[in-house]
């Protein structure tokens, strides 16, 4: 008997050590931090789409998928993505949990959601899975980039479209594929179900140089307000490329630290004048390459270049059927960061910095180099938040901050060791207040934050709005990306829903109205022909 259990832990041991060699790091996060001899610390959960949260919390409507992000952090400061590696816990039925931490509502009622990894376990949030009744959706080009003009395509191209849904609640949800898009054009332009809208030029009449459909989206009786659009036939004749958000003077000629990045745009420019942003289809050159230059462009439609490990001048252009762009011509640096700064991106700078319940804050980090330039490097620090305060706000790897509750919280950020920086820099504690304020009212404003009693616009004028909340104790917050944009009259200006900008197409006149839970105001627009 004693031979035989002497045999059983030997076969334990042996299966154990068996399971141990197949713990690699490759695919354990814990395997590959420990090699760093960091520990995990704490697990946060936090909501990947403001769009699912109504004005008192997050709210799924039924039927509706929202997918939670979660992040590990380490007793060094550093944070990790662990989306895909979490396992999701709930205590109700009302929802559905899928793989890649996707959650559907199923029926009416409240919840908690948390999640565990490793052992350790996430912050619970609150999740409430409405009945409300979808009332409005509003359809409109998924890109952010309205100062270039997105009323028209170039034959060729293809559009990203996108739905949001309004509920009887006030809860905003991104539907693209749950609707039915429509053209009431059936020659040279398609939609697929996730709403691209894809052109041909050879598919267009022979005759015809400009196609003017009308896009919308329907789900059972209600349709979405009317986008149009303006397909051209056209040929490039030139490229222009631009850097984005480079802190320089010159855009032809300007520094980059080793590891900074910065985006830059290719902007086609057709015989009829026209232009459109083609970043996602030009072919990229990069001269003098050993130098340290790498490059990429993403799904997203916009150029990513990294400065490598190595100084030196260098040189992008890009082509598209023959054409060539202009030159970027940058020198890649090795000066010392001498400071940095982190600041709120929508709210004024104070101590503590005050984020209102149920909204969101992105942080920025500035930094300095000893050759005089400045640069975001909101890409290179790590984020913390002090344990105890895990569940007062959430925090993403990005510096992204959600209230989650009142209280106060102590934001700690960190510079990755990759950056060659002063010996007498260090970490930066940012102090954060949650408080809960009882929304008064919502203005339209201009970017100013002047508040607009009417607007007038010439045809293809454009301009920027903004949306700001007053709260009962004075407090007041930019909410412009957040509610529901929307015109009376569609055929006359057009409104980039959680971005402010407005279009004028036709003589005429319109109302812009925003929404955001129980509250809306208003702005007359008026039209005239273009000098």
């Amino acid at each position: 008997m004693k031979r035989n259990t002497n045999y059983i832990w030997l076969m334990i041991a042996a299966l154990t050590i068996l399971l141990s060699g197949c713990n690699t790091d490759e695919n354990n996060n814990f395997t590959s931090q420990s090699a760093n001899n960091t520990k995990l610390v704490s697990v946060q959960l936090m909501a990947g789409s403001i769009t699912a949260f109504g004005t008192t919390g997050l709210t799924l409507p039924k039927g509706n998928t929202i997918t939670l992000n979660a992040f590990a952090r380490y007793d060094d400061g550093s944070s990790v993505d662990i989306t895909d590696e979490v396992v999701l816990h709930t205590n109700s039925d009302h929802v559905s949990i899928a793989s890649g931490s996707q959650v559907t509502g199923v029926s009416q009622g409240d919840l908690e959601i948390w999640a565990t990894f490793q052992g350790v376990y996430s912050q619970s949030l609150n999740l409430t899975v409405s009945d409300s009744e979808l009332e409005r959706i509003i359809i409109t080009p998924s890109n952010d980039e309205a100062n270039l003009g997105w009323n028209y395509i170039i034959a060729g191209n293809s559009l990203q479209l996108v739905a949001k849904g309004v509920y009887a609640d006030g809860t905003l949800a991104d539907i693209t594929n749950k609707v039915k898009w429509r053209t009431n054009e059936d020659v040279g332009v398609t939609i697929t179900s996730s709403g691209l809208l894809v052109t041909s030029a050879d598919d267009m009449p022979a005759d015809s140089m400009t196609l003017l459909p009308f896009v919308d989206a329907v789900v059972g009786d209600i349709a979405s307000n009317p986008l149009p659009v303006s397909i051209r036939r056209a040929v490039l004749t030139d490229i222009k490329l631009m850097s984005k958000k480079v802190a320089t003077r010159d855009q032809s000629d300007f520094s980059l630290a080793i590891g900074n990045t910065f985006e830059f745009i290719a902007l086609g420019i057709y015989d009829d004048g026209s232009k459109a942003d083609i970043t996602n289809r030009v072919i990229s050159h990069s001269y003098n390459a050993g130098n340290g230059v790498g490059y990429l462009l993403n799904v997203s439609k916009k150029g990513l270049v990294k400065a490598k490990e190595t100084e030196g001048v260098n040189r992008i252009t890009v082509s598209l059927l023959g054409v060539v762009s202009n030159s970027l011509t940058f020198t890649i640096t090795s000066p010392e960061l001498t400071a940095f700064t982190v600041t709120p991106h929508s709210t004024s700078i104070a101590d503590p910095v005050r984020i209102i319940k149920n909204t969101e804050q992105q942080f920025v980090v500035t930094g300095t180099y000893s050759d005089g330039t400045v640069a975001d490097i909101t890409n290179r620090v790590s984020w913390g938040l002090d344990f105890a305060e895990n569940g007062i706000v959430s925090l993403s790897t990005t510096g992204l901050v959600r209230g989650l509750i009142t209280g106060a919280a102590q934001m700690h950020v960190t510079l990755d060791d990759d950056i060659k920086a002063s010996d007498d820099i260090g970490a930066i504690t940012v102090s954060i207040k949650v408080i809960a304020p009882t929304l008064q009212s919502i203005a339209i404003t201009n970017n100013d934050g002047h508040e607009l009693d009417e607007l007038s616009l010439a045809v293809n004028e454009r301009q920027k709005l903004k949306v700001i909340a007053t709260y009962d104790d004075g407090s007041t917050l930019d909410i412009t990306d957040v509610v529901f944009w929307g015109t009376t009259s569609h055929h006359i200006s057009y409104i980039h829903p959680y971005r402010g900008w407005v279009t004028a197409y036709h003589v005429g006149a319109d109302t812009i109205e925003v929404d955001y839970g129980a509250f809306r105001d208003e702005l007359f627009v008026e039209v005239t022909a273009a000098p």
